[in-house]
């Protein structure tokens, strides 16, 4: 499987469910995400499936995800073996600790961790994240945007933060690789690298 680490510029948006799962037995599962119900999301989204397929639809793109961690890395080739006939993608992604000030959240690497030394950030121009208090964060790793956002959905229109100065930016210190130059982008990349 690969992911293209090229910013995008120009995209064609289509509707998609993206579940996190991270395991593919419920031991690692009950360890990774706590207070859930393994058999039950298995039975949900394997439904779901079944349905979009029955209906022959073929959206939304159903796409599963494992954040490879210590606790679950040896269970990332059974994870796609057994996903592959039921969704649409797969994406397996390296564990980053959204929280650098948290040392101990690093020991939850995986031992086989891939080192991406040409690494690109690609979610200023796909995500923005709107947090219930109407806080417009500019990526998904909470810990790290918390402390970068881009504005109020209360007070400003999404399209309005999407087109800001400051998320303007923020892209083009991406686009240029410069992304190290941004105190937060710099932390959080060098989990990466």
């Amino acid at each position: 499987m690969m992911i293209d680490s090229k910013p995008y510029t120009k995209m064609t948006v289509k509707p998609s469910a993206k579940i996190g799962v991270d395991a593919i037995t419920e031991g690692t599962y009950d360890k990774i995400r706590i207070g859930s119900d393994f058999k039950k999301v298995m039975e949900n989204i394997l439904y779901f499936c079944k349905r979009k397929k029955e209906l022959k639809k073929e959206l939304p793109i159903t796409r599963v995800s494992f954040v490879k961690m210590k606790l679950n890395e040896n269970e990332a080739e059974p994870f796609i073996k057994f996903w592959t006939e039921h969704v649409d993608a797969i994406a397996v992604q390296e564990y980053n600790n959204p929280f650098p000030d948290v040392a101990d959240l690093r020991q939850m690497y995986a031992d086989a961790r891939i080192v991406n030394k040409e690494f690109h950030c690609t979610q200023p121009w796909f995500r923005m994240v709107v947090l219930t208090d109407g806080s417009v964060l500019p990526c998904c790793l909470l810990g790290m945007s918390l402390k970068m956002a881009a504005g109020n959905a209360n007070i400003s229109s999404i399209y309005d933060i999407w087109n800001s100065a400051q998320l303007k930016e923020l892209r083009k210190l991406h686009k240029e690789g410069n992304y190290a130059k941004h105190p937060v982008c710099a932390v959080c990349a060098n989990n990466f690298i």
